[in-house]
């Protein structure tokens, strides 16, 4: 099976980012505040990712660019997603097809005094994606979550082959 080339994010103003093999190895990727957000109206932009499978482009456009990476195999990618103000999260094959849908886990409560500074029942959404080299030389992928109206985040280990969250990792407030 073919892989995944050419991982691109790009904006409403036709600039791009473009995936490179350490893209997401062990931080987030770096985005220029400019690329994401219209300082001028203070409002996000329209921020979209495609990539090149078997020469055919695959175009996802308006996703939560912090919550769109491929798998360490290139095989697959996670999108998280906003439709009508429904989070969404979901793995796609290389070819643009729907692997599966993602069921993400509310997050952990860590002691007394967070939880109760914790909004609740705040849903949690992805935040970031990002991979880690173990000592065996394969790679381990996690998903950061955070809640959409609280700032608190918790780290989970991910398998993309079966769209399960490990263990929390690591957790904190913005």
């Amino acid at each position: 099976m073919g892989k995944i080339k050419d991982f691109e994010w790009y904006n409403d103003l036709g600039e791009t980012i473009r995936f490179t093999e350490t893209s997401c190895l062990g931080k987030s990727i770096e985005f220029p505040v400019d690329f994401y957000l219209n300082s001028e109206i203070n409002e996000f932009r329209s921020i979209g990712v495609r990539w090149k499978f078997e020469e055919k482009l695959i175009d996802m456009p308006d996703v939560d660019f912090r919550g769109c990476c491929p798998t360490p195999n290139m095989n697959s990618v996670i999108v998280s997603y906003d439709r009508n103000n429904m989070f969404q999260s979901s793995i796609f094959n290389a070819d643009g097809s729907i692997y599966m849908e993602i069921d993400i886990p509310q997050r952990t409560d860590f002691n007394i005094q967070e939880r109760a500074l914790r909004a609740p029942n705040s849903p949690s959404v992805i935040a970031d994606i990002a991979w880690v080299k173990n000592p065996k030389d394969d790679f381990i992928m996690w998903i950061e979550l955070r809640g959409r109206t609280d700032p608190y985040w918790e780290l989970f280990r991910f398998d993309p082959m079966t769209g399960e969250f490990g263990v929390s990792v690591n957790h904190g407030c913005f």
